[in-house]
Parts: C-alpha cells; sequence; structure tokens
C-alpha cells in the first residue's frame, strides 16, 4: 500500500513540476498590444488562430453618447423652497425671477416635495455669498451640494 501511494505522490509532483511554465516572466512593454477593439486575435502557445467577437448591444453606445452629452458636475446651489404644493413653488420662482432675473433657476421633484434651486456654483463661498444676498427676500435658504449642469464663466 505505500509503494502505491508514494507513486502516485510521485507522478502528481513529476507532473505539477512539468506543467509550470514562466509565469512570473512579463513580456516587454512594447510586444503588449493596447489597441481598443471588439475583435481580437489570440494566440496561447497554440498553432491554431482564435478569435474573440463581441455581440455589443446597440443600446450601450446610446447610452454611453448620452452620458456623454450630460456634462454634470458636483457644485452647489441654493435651496430656496421645499413644498408639496406647485402654487407655493409656482409663486417662489416668480418673486426670485423678479428680483434676479439673470440667476438661473431650477425645480426638482423627489416625491411627494419639489425644491427650488437658484444659482451654480463651483465652490462653497460663491454659493454662500449669494444665499447672504438673497437672505432679505428669501429667509429660509440652504446651501447644497449636489450635481448640477457647470454654472456660466464670465467674460
Amino acid at each position: 500500500m505505500k509503494h502505491y501511494s508514494s507513486a502516485i505522490l510521485l507522478s502528481l509532483s513529476i507532473c505539477v513540476c512539468s506543467a509550470q511554465n514562466q509565469w512570473t516572466v512579463y513580456p516587454a512593454k512594447d510586444s503588449i498590444d493596447q489597441s481598443d477593439t471588439t475583435s481580437k486575435n489570440l494566440e496561447f502557445n497554440s498553432a491554431q488562430k482564435s478569435e474573440v467577437i463581441v455581440n455589443q448591444d446597440p443600446r450601450i453606445n446610446k447610452l454611453k453618447t448620452k452620458l456623454a452629452d450630460e456634462k454634470n458636475i458636483l457644485g452647489y446651489t441654493i435651496q430656496i423652497e421645499v413644498s408639496q404644493q406647485n402654487q407655493i413653488i409656482k409663486a417662489a420662482r416668480l418673486k426670485f425671477i423678479k428680483a434676479f432675473p439673470d440667476t438661473p433657476i431650477f425645480d426638482e421633484y423627489i416625491a411627494p416635495n419639489t425644491y427650488l434651486f437658484v444659482g451654480r456654483y463651483y465652490d462653497k463661498n460663491d454659493a454662500i455669498a449669494f444665499q447672504n444676498t438673497i437672505t432679505s427676500a428669501f429667509s429660509n435658504t440652504m446651501v447644497i451640494k449636489k450635481r448640477i449642469l457647470p454654472p456660466l464663466l464670465k467674460k
């Protein structure tokens, strides 16, 4: 019995040692193909060539272009009103547009409330400065960090 087990152990160790290749030797940087294609020829120590073809859903490309078009950034805006009633949001919007016609204003509906935001700023200091400007007309305001469209740069 000992002879059989030692023979099996010896044959397995020979198979393991002969199956190892030089996996720790990396190829030179100039020999690595870094092209971005959906079809590549594969040659892994074999005489025959293999090929991989990726069947991609066309909606993925549409989604990529849509996300590339929407260039939102993480910036700051000022929340001037939160309400479940559209009349309150419309009144606050009208009041703000009359007082500050050049400042962008947008609203966002997150059930069950509608949030009214004004201004788009890269940094918090500019947002706080504008918040102090509108405090006389809108007493309950907050500076919010959120994804916004990039603010227009002044020329």
